[in-house]
């Protein structure tokens, strides 16, 4: 089977890991090309002029695959994930190999089909495969650097969390999810496929990246001081328990409100609301452990 490494040298320790990556690829003799990627988004670039290949290896963290998924979709190759991030939240969620040398090991392990959530925003859209957020999760996206994310993993966000903690006000939303519909003011709301998202945060501890639904959080009005207090609870996977913390599951969501949202894929910062999500079931092959 052809094998093409897409890595992205600016992620996490894929530097210092790709040497032993690349001798682990002769060792065991895969037939494989390797390409670099250069700026953000090359990743998918490489991707969708991509023919002839089996398996795309993705070598770095999650904001690579997440480019990756978006130049492969509707086409029929089997993803490889060698994490090298800085968070790898995708594969702790998706119980994918978590050690890069393993990893490097099982190119042609068996494949499993899992789920992959689309958002359409403007005149635009967007796929992923982990978390997608609106609101104030949105707004500490886009105002922290994407450079210093990676190579911080997350102190940037937090530190960015606390910026806007003093000054964020909660928005009123109208949200639907599968047709039925309701306005109330919220933090911010997440549409999550996979559980973990932000280096480690448990948004959706019951998510499944392959039941053909989105696990949606609906954070609503906290102030700063109960914000700073409940942060702890979002590591933990506990603040579903908290009654400000809606958590429902569907297919298709949909968010409008008079004052436009940040939204972001997987941590990115990619635009503002109105938008709307849909899950495509099985839509996305992976190479997963026994």
């Amino acid at each position: 089977m052809q094998i093409l490494a897409i890595v992205n040298p600016a992620a996490g320790k894929t530097c210092k890991y790709w040497s032993t990556i690349k001798r682990i690829f002769k060792e065991m003799e895969y037939d494989f090309e390797v390409q670099f990627t250069e700026k953000r988004g090359h990743a998918t670039t490489i991707a969708a002029e991509t023919d002839g290949v089996d398996i795309i290896a993705s070598v770095g963290g999650d904001g690579t695959l997440n480019e990756i998924v978006n130049g492969i979709m509707g086409r029929d190759v089997t993803v490889s994930v060698i994490p090298t991030g800085t968070a790898n939240d995708f594969v702790k969620s998706a119980g994918l190999f978590t050690d890069y040398v393993t990893a490097s090991r099982n190119l042609y392990s068996p494949v499993r089909k899992i789920d992959v959530g689309c958002t359409a925003y403007g005149d635009r859209k967007r796929y992923f495969v982990g978390v997608a957020g609106m609101g104030f999760d949105g707004l500490v996206s886009k105002t922290t650097s994407q450079i210093t994310k990676t190579k911080l993993g997350t102190v940037p966000y937090l530190l960015g969390v606390l910026k806007h903690l003093s000054d964020y006000k909660s928005v009123e939303v109208s949200l639907t999810i599968d047709g039925v519909s309701w306005d109330q003011k919220v933090m911010f709301v997440d549409v999550a496929n996979g559980k973990y998202v932000g280096a480690g945060m448990t948004i959706a501890p019951h998510a499944e990246v392959d039941d053909g639904l989105f696990d949606i959080i609906v954070v609503g009005n906290f102030g700063r001081i109960e914000s700073l207090i409940r942060l702890p609870t979002l590591y933990r996977g506990t603040h579903l328990k908290n009654p400000k913390v809606g958590f429902f599951r569907g297919r298709h969501v949909e968010l409008t409100s008079e004052q436009s949202l940040s939204i972001h894929v997987e941590g990115e910062y990619i635009g503002q609301t109105p938008a709307s999500f849909d899950i495509l079931e099985k839509a996305l092959k992976v190479c997963a452990p026994l």
